[in-house]
């Protein structure tokens, strides 16, 4: 087993472990469910349980859905009433594609998700811009994820979902909305191919914040696994990070500073496919170790901050999404001819 593949077995092995340490904990909730669905002659065991993610802890079961609602009706095509949907379960305005209910929650199919994956996010932003329909000249139907329900009724997995889309980048700083933004490759490629047409980029994350007269940029870029650096004996993940100050009433950058921050093999693992927030959402916080590599400090505009962004992350075709809305045309290309190609063959 090479270096690469050591890793790789290191992470799926992390990943087990936080999947059983999340069942574990969610006894409780998954005994009180399959109780539940007894009452339907839905008998479950253990097996039909799993932690994801990106969602939470799922119930899986041939039909699920239709045994255990049989309240919630489906047309000959399958789909569900969304008027049905929103008055029998609770719709929670940044969790698009989640029905809450009192004993666990309903999802829509899985091809909405990333890659029509079931482990993935919600491919942005058609359930969000389809749940804000609110016409009653409109008939609207969805189509759910009928093996599946999520099991955990609350808020954590949601507030856990990547958030692939956010505000747009306007160049008008006094004018750009504060929130986070983050870019991936897209899904459907392995972390062979990530590596080389993406030049290992796994992600980018963009937070914008205002405190009174200042608003506060943030970015930073986090690696495939196989990108390491070895400092005093240990192995981090590196991951090139932005800070930066515009001052909202003289209308400049005030300041700038850029950073390698090195995460150990946990931390990583926990932070990569967060966002900015995952601090403020967890009990356990992620400070990385830090390597400050330059700062400026004084009054510059915009033009001079987003090329120095943009060859400070040199090699990241996310950064020139972000700024422009789209990826470089030779990637369009590149994109648009590897999905037609199978994975070895390119």
């Amino acid at each position: 087993m090479n270096r690469m593949e050591e890793r790789l077995a290191k992470a799926a092995a992390y990943e087990r472990e936080e999947a059983r340490r999340e069942l574990e904990a969610k006894a409780d909730l998954i005994a009180a469910f399959k109780e539940h669905c007894a009452q339907y002659d839905v008998i479950l065991t253990d097996e039909h349980f799993s932690y994801q993610d990106r969602i939470g802890v799922v119930a899986t079961y041939p039909n699920l859905v239709h045994l255990i609602c049989p309240e919630l009706p489906r047309d000959k095509d399958g789909l569900t009433s969304y008027g049905e949907l929103r008055s029998l379960y609770k719709c929670h305005p940044f969790a698009a594609g989640y029905f809450f209910g009192e004993k666990f929650v309903l999802m829509a199919h899985t091809y909405f998700r990333r890659g029509y994956l079931g482990v993935t996010n919600w491919a942005p932003n058609f359930l969000g811009y389809f749940g804000a329909t609110d016409d009653p000249a409109i008939v609207s139907k969805l189509a759910l994820d009928n093996d599946r329900v999520r099991v955990n009724v609350d808020t954590s997995a949601y507030l856990e979902l990547d958030a692939w889309y956010g505000p747009k980048f306007n160049p008008d700083i006094l004018q750009m909305a504060d929130g986070i933004v983050r870019h991936i490759p897209p899904a459907w490629m392995s972390e062979n191919r990530i590596q080389w047409y993406f030049n290992g980029v796994y992600a980018l994350d963009v937070k914008w914040s205002t405190a009174g007269n200042i608003k506060t940029f943030q970015a930073e870029e986090f690696r495939t696994i196989d990108v390491t650096v070895d400092l005093d004996g240990e192995t981090y993940f590196p991951a090139r990070y932005l800070h930066a100050e515009f001052d909202l009433e003289r209308n400049y950058f005030r300041h700038f500073d850029g950073a390698l921050h090195l995460y150990n093999f946990d931390e990583y693992c926990e932070r990569r496919d967060s966002d900015f927030n995952y601090n403020a959402k967890h009990n356990k916080q992620i400070k990385s170790g830090s390597q400050k590599l330059f700062r400026l400090d004084g009054a510059f505009g915009v033009e001079l901050w987003m090329e120095l962004t943009s060859q400070f992350l040199t090699g990241n075709p996310l950064i020139h999404e972000y700024f422009t809305g789209r990826m470089p045309e030779s990637y369009d290309r590149i994109l648009e001819a590897l999905k037609n190609i199978p994975e070895g063959e390119d």
